[in-house]
């Protein structure tokens, strides 16, 4: 099978859209990505017809190859003990340790190194210590929210407060049989870190979140993930005063990922 998206149509529209609308966007509706007030609305065909029936004004319009929208793709790739594979080529791999991931639009289809090394880090806490419960906070594809299911977490909790990113971590979780372990929140990761214990905090996401984030954490083991060379002193700095030890990857010098425990 191949990649069932080709060309991606997207269409800013002057409001936010509502979940109930959403519902009447018909079979080529792939997503909506919120930002602030508006909605960009993503398809697989040209629908500018159904949005003027629905009354939804398009303020600008975009196509794109959908390769080009994520930059590359692959048959499969693998991540330290993990081989990520495309939903729609699952045929060619068996084995214990696959992901099967539908990217969509979403940030998190493993080429970016900040989710590749958010991945190596989660592989090293589990051989380390088993984290029974795990927030996962920014969880964009859901990608590292499996990987922790799959290495054996208990329970799960994947939060984002972009709808377009629950769909498809929804998606995904579903697509790896993993609904039991996994629960999906539309909600704001500071509010989850404050509400939710856990055993094991990930975060790949921006670093102005990631601050917030610390204030309150407790758990064990963290994994952060997305930070700048320009961010990461001030990181470590926080981090440290909260009593956890660090480790580090980076790429190139300019994005970090920073992993580690409570000191004992």
């Amino acid at each position: 099978m191949k990649c069932p998206y080709k060309e991606l149509y997207i269409y800013l529209a002057d409001r936010r859209i509502s979940e109930r609308e959403e519902k009447l966007l018909g079979e080529n509706y792939l997503g909506n990505w919120i930002e602030d007030d508006l909605s960009f609305l993503f398809f697989t065909r040209p629908e500018e017809e159904r949005l003027k029936k629905l009354s939804i004004k398009i303020i600008e319009k975009y196509q794109i190859p959908y390769e080009q929208w994520h930059g590359e793709m692959y048959d499969s790739i693998k991540i330290g003990e993990f081989i990520i594979v495309p939903f729609w080529n699952t045929e060619k791999i068996k084995d214990d340790n696959v992901i099967i991931l539908d990217p969509n639009v979403v940030f998190g289809n493993c080429l970016h190194p900040t989710t590749r090394d958010s991945l190596k880090a989660i592989s090293l806490i589990f051989k380390e210590y088993m984290p029974k419960k795990v927030l996962d906070l920014g969880t964009g594809t859901g990608i590292l929210a499996i990987a922790s299911a799959r290495l054996g977490a208990e329970e799960v909790i994947a939060v984002d407060i972009n709808p377009i990113c629950i769909r498809v971590a929804k998606k995904n979780i579903n697509l790896n049989k993993l609904e039991d372990k996994i629960e999906v929140l539309l909600e704001d990761a500071a509010l989850t870190i404050r509400r939710e214990k856990a055993d094991l905090v990930i975060a790949n996401i921006g670093y102005q979140v990631i601050k917030k984030i610390i204030d309150f954490l407790e758990a064990e083991y963290f994994v952060f993930s997305g930070i700048l060379r320009s961010e990461i002193s001030e990181a470590r700095l926080l981090i440290e005063k909260r009593g956890y030890k660090i480790k580090e990857f980076d790429h190139e010098m300019t994005w970090y990922t920073m992993f580690g425990r409570r000191k004992r």
